[in-house]
């Protein structure tokens, strides 16, 4: 068992050294590669003069069983405001989310994004199921969504981020009656309603089809790229499901760029397609900058886009990582590193 703490064990430059119980000291040299600019889990992240603790966290297992974590809580903020602004478009959802993160006001917590085809089967279950649906009655008519969350201190301080929002929103054309608010537990829960009942109607679209076609499941991304690519990484997604006839919505994590489009195939061909239009997709997102994986890791599933991310001498140096660590590979075998060297 090692114990290594914040702070005690950095790499030399690009190397480090390792002390491990009943074993010589181990020297691991790794090759600078430029990392995406969002937030990334593919692989371990190698740079100079790094942590080693920070060699463990999204690592997947392959490293280690960590048998115990010290974490620091912070408190929980007292006073916040949510807020979802309906748009009449996709290009105004992107200025509007730019807008506020480039206020020196607005504290955010968190930025989500709803597309137009999302707010469609919202819509429609809602009109099927009623409020036995737990969809809040969309009466909007909106081509994309935006929610926020905004903590704030006091009451002067929300009527100060209230004229700043009703500013960012009046250089847009829009207003405050484009847009739902709330201060208190029963507002988030309604808004997190909408933000949950999307993925769950998903599931729901794809189980009724999968009645046909038992193979059949979603394709989702799980993308990020750099803020002045997310225009372009969009018209991309939408540009290759049109070409294709497929069917998808697109909903996120917009604050830094981590949309997840998700592709609903009718049948195996369409599913055959969607796989073929990921690889694509993933090589476009790397090409601006971004990451194949910014949440959900690699896994075992999507091993074959660590090529698509970092070049050999990165792959093949994580596997040499893995080797001083975990001699035998009784460790996740399987899981993040392909079968074998990359050349």
């Amino acid at each position: 068992m090692t114990r290594i703490k914040r702070g005690t064990i950095f790499a030399d430059k690009c190397c480090f050294r390792m002390q491990f119980p009943n074993r010589p000291e181990s020297r691991f040299e790794f090759p600078l590669h430029s990392y995406p600019e969002t937030k990334n889990t593919a692989g371990f992240i190698l740079t100079e003069k790094m942590d080693a603790i920070d060699l463990f966290i999204g690592s997947e297992g392959i490293l280690g069983i960590i048998t115990e974590v010290e974490i620091r809580l912070i408190p929980k903020p007292e006073n916040r405001l949510y807020t979802v602004v309906w748009l009449p478009d996709e290009k105004q959802a992107i200025k509007l989310v730019s807008k506020i993160r480039e206020s020196n006001r607005l504290e955010i917590l968190a930025l989500e994004y709803f597309d137009k085809h999302s707010i469609e089967i919202l819509k429609k279950r809602r009109n099927q199921e009623g409020s036995s649906s737990s969809i809040p009655h969309l009466d909007f008519k909106a081509n994309a969504a935006v929610f926020f969350d905004c903590i704030y201190a006091d009451e002067n301080e929300l009527i100060e981020i209230s004229a700043e929002f009703s500013s960012i929103l009046s250089n847009q054309n829009l207003s405050l009656d484009d847009t739902w608010s709330g201060l208190d537990d029963s507002d988030l829960r309604r808004m997190k309603a909408l933000r949950h009942a999307l993925p769950e109607t998903i599931n729901m679209i794809i189980a009724e089809r999968k009645k046909q076609c038992p193979d059949l499941h979603k394709i989702s991304t799980d993308f990020a790229v750099p803020n002045d690519s997310l225009n372009e990484m969009l018209d991309i997604y939408h540009r290759a499901m049109k070409k294709a006839s497929l069917e998808y919505v697109i909903f996120g994590h917009i604050g830094n760029n981590h949309l997840h489009m998700n592709i609903l195939p009718k049948n195996a061909t369409e599913l055959k397609l969607a796989k073929e239009l990921y690889i694509e997709l993933a090589f476009e997102a790397v090409r601006l900058g971004g990451t194949v994986s910014a949440e959900h890791g690699i896994g075992r599933l999507k091993r074959h886009l660590m090529p698509v991310q970092y070049p050999p001498e990165m792959i093949n140096a994580m596997r040499t990582l893995k080797n001083i660590f975990d001699p035998k590979g009784l460790l996740n075998p399987g899981v993040l590193l392909p079968e074998s060297n990359v050349s």
